[in-house]
């Protein structure tokens, strides 16, 4: 079983992966105001799948030695239709006495339909480029793959904190890694969580979820020189006003703004049990090649969410969604799994013509069986439907795959199409999820699967990769 650090009181709670108690750690915290608000239209739950309409297969089982306990990473397809991705822990070197240091695989397409998984690398304690992965891969034009650990690295190898950016890249068959930065902990930033973005140029930019000038998380952009090597600047370090903890996937506009989240502070201090509920934040270049940060909602007012973790979506009109992990209009005073501060929400971001910024829950999370405690990025379809995920909730209490349809009014309507949790299909998705061509659906769970002996016995499953396909027959509107 693996407990993850916690920090502060709202989200990163000590949790089994596996396990649907995370709301047990969070008895003494403060609780959220709650007023009237704006919520979404609610589709009673359905208690199953419809017939034929939604398929989930898991391709791959994780048995702690090949990766286990996928908690924040997401997927990336390659041009071929390879996936990577990362886990948390698993392999084959120890870090400390409850886990291993993580991984880095591919998964790939057989001949025969199947799926066949590969470890590309396995962290260990005094490894250069780190160890506990907790971000997703990024990759570029010639398939070299970017990534960040959250501890270690050249500066800080017995250390929990610190971090590293390393690349590995092909090379006779095998991957080479090589570390682009290692963090050195204080004001260069620590703990490196949120996967990696390039722009035009080639630059690589991501968030540290604590360090910087005071110890509340920074943005920074990694540049590529002649001599092969890669310079760190530090665009930006959040004040506690700001918000702190960014953890999510930073997202660019066309003008070449930066747009992402932070877990906790904000406006809002006093909520959330005094640490804030976060922050949605663009943050814009000048002239000078200063970047200056704005504030474009501070959650905690009401009922509007709290502890959005996850990055920000856009759509063709430039309107921004994503999720918060708690929050909403649904509470743990009624005896159910959502953890202190609610259930969760989507939001939307929509921008005015006076570049003002308007928050709206479209969707509150804990109606029924519909899921509730919402990670990962959402992904958008060609029609505006937004797909996502929940860790838990459903009607197995080990989370849900979500559909959110936009309609007449404004309103949205949510379709479940998995429960996680009914026999070795995974529990626990806490990354998203990402489209292949077709528009199939692939992501990981953090614990269930298959392979529950061993080292995966007590988490009941040390996770699996997954796909959810739409039949054919089922009104798919496409």
């Amino acid at each position: 079983m693996i407990i993850h650090s916690v920090r502060l009181c709202l989200l990163r709670v000590a949790t089994a992966a596996g396990m649907s108690a995370v709301s047990a750690s969070l008895t003494g915290c403060g609780g959220v105001p709650v007023t009237t608000g704006e919520i979404s239209e609610r589709n009673p739950p359905i208690t199953a799948p419809g017939p034929n309409r939604w398929n989930e297969a898991s391709l791959h089982t994780f048995n702690y030695t090949d990766g286990a306990y996928n908690i924040y990473a997401g997927l990336v397809f390659d041009a071929a239709g390879n996936l990577y991705g990362t886990t948390q822990s698993g392999g084959e070197a120890g870090c400390n006495i409850v886990e291993s240091c993580g991984i880095v695989f591919e998964l790939m397409r057989t001949a025969s339909g199947n799926w066949q998984e590969k470890v590309l690398h396995s962290f260990f304690a005094s490894d250069p480029l780190g160890f506990f992965p907790r971000a997703g891969l990024t990759l570029d034009a010639k398939g070299d793959l970017f990534g960040s650990t959250s501890a270690g690295g050249p500066y800080c190898s017995g250390s929990v904190n610190c971090g590293a950016i390393f690349e590995l890249f092909p090379n006779n068959g095998q991957r080479t890694e090589k570390v682009l930065h290692g963090f050195r902990g204080e004001i260069d930033g620590t703990s490196p969580e949120g996967a990696l973005i390039f722009d035009a140029a080639g630059n690589l930019y991501g968030t540290t979820a604590e360090g910087g000038e005071r110890d509340d998380g920074t943005i920074f952009e990694l540049t590529p020189q002649r001599n092969g090597s890669w310079e760190k600047s530090t665009l930006h370090s959040f004040t506690n006003d700001e918000g702190s903890g960014p953890e999510g996937k930073l997202a660019f506009d066309s003008a070449g703004n930066l747009y992402g989240t932070t877990e906790f502070s904000g406006a809002y201090r006093s909520a959330c049990g005094g640490y804030g509920c976060g922050t949605a934040f663009e943050l814009k270049p000048g002239t000078s090649g200063t970047w200056t940060l704005k504030v474009l909602h501070s959650f905690g007012k009401g009922i509007d969410g709290a502890g959005p973790a996850s990055g920000l979506t856009f759509d063709a009109s430039g309107n921004l969604f994503g999720v918060t992990a708690q929050g909403g209009a649904h509470s743990a005073v009624v005896p159910h799994a959502c953890l202190l501060y609610g259930c969760g929400t989507v939001f939307k971001l929509a921008r005015s013509k006076k570049n003002k910024w308007t928050e709206r829950v479209i969707h509150d999370f804990g109606y029924g069986t519909d899921g509730n405690l919402t990670r990962g990025d959402l992904i958008l379809d060609d029609r505006g439907a937004l797909y996502g995920t929940t860790v838990e909730g459903g009607l197995y209490g080990s989370g849900i795959a979500f559909e959110l349809v936009p309609g007449a009014g404004g309103k949205w309507k949510e379709n479940v199409l998995h429960n996680f949790g009914n026999g070795k299909d995974g529990a626990l998705p806490y990354t998203g999820m990402i489209f292949d061509p077709a528009h199939n659906l692939y992501g990981t769970t953090a614990g269930g699967g298959g392979y529950q002996t061993t080292l995966c016995k007590k988490s009941r499953g040390c996770g699996t990769i997954f796909e959810i396909t739409r039949a054919r027959d089922s009104g798919d509107r496409r």
